[in-house]
């Protein structure tokens, strides 16, 4: 590797252009004081040179990015493969850029992969499937090991987050009856929440001891959307069962 710290022989721009090179160093500072080499074509300062060009980028920033947007829309091919060559030639620098950017981004990298996720979920089932079909005996194993070391994992998660195991569990029930719709742990909060931690029907207060049940049965037709819930006790939410809401209403006499 040549030391940066040796000048560059001095020459003259008619010596240079005699030996075909493309700069020149005459060992002289330029009008604005840069020891630099020089560009034999019109004489120019490289370090100048590289002011004027930072400069005008920046100046023109937002239409040098509109027009290598709208030259990547349209040559979609020819962008790939300069993007591929320029990482294979610099995987360590993309490499340290890409970590960079996704310590910075974890959201954007999240909502990335669950997109991504979304796209080929066919794909990615698909070869789940063929794998756990060619490794069954591994993945026998591994789950039994599994099973083994988290035997309690399962009642411990649920006691710790009541409402995700109600979403989960009333979910399970929705793509049995292939019923529309879906709610999370944050609806089931918030529906508590408006409902000031009382029963729907008896008003009682129910802490942390509560159901939620679709207003509209799931077999009757009833959706799975926060707007088809409600909080009830565990009484009232056994008594009505599978029942229509006007029918239970007026069985308990709230309704005529």
């Amino acid at each position: 590797m040549a030391d940066e710290t040796i000048a560059p022989p001095i020459t003259t721009r008619q010596e240079a252009i005699a030996l075909g090179l493309k700069r020149y160093y005459t060992g002289e500072p330029c009008k604005y004081g840069h020891y630099a080499q020089r560009i034999a074509r019109n004489s120019d300062c490289v370090v100048c040179g590289n002011l004027r060009g930072a400069k005008y980028a920046a100046a023109n920033r937002p239409k040098r990015s509109a027009a290598l947007a709208a030259w990547r829309a349209a040559n979609p091919e020819k962008d790939k493969a300069i993007r591929v060559a320029w990482i294979a030639q610099n995987i360590d620098r993309h490499t340290a850029v890409a970590s960079a950017w996704r310590a910075a981004n974890p959201d954007k990298v999240q909502a990335t992969q669950l997109k991504s996720r979304a796209k080929h979920k066919d794909e990615r089932l698909k070869n789940t499937r063929e794998w756990r079909a060619e490794n069954r005996e591994h993945v026998r194993v591994y789950n039994a090991e599994w099973r083994k070391k988290n035997k309690n994992y399962g009642k411990e998660y649920d006691r710790a987050n009541p409402d995700k195991c109600r979403a989960k569990n009333n979910a399970r029930r929705t793509r049995i009856l292939i019923a529309k719709g879906s709610h999370s742990a944050e609806d089931i909060q918030s529906l508590f929440k408006a409902q000031k931690g009382k029963c729907a029907y008896c008003a009682v207060r129910v802490k942390t001891n509560y159901h939620v049940d679709h207003i509209m049965p799931l077999s009757k037709g009833g959706a799975n959307w926060p707007a088809n819930l409600q909080i009830l006790c565990a009484t009232c939410n056994i008594k009505k069962s599978a029942k229509d809401p006007i029918v239970f209403a007026q069985d308990i006499g709230l309704l005529l």
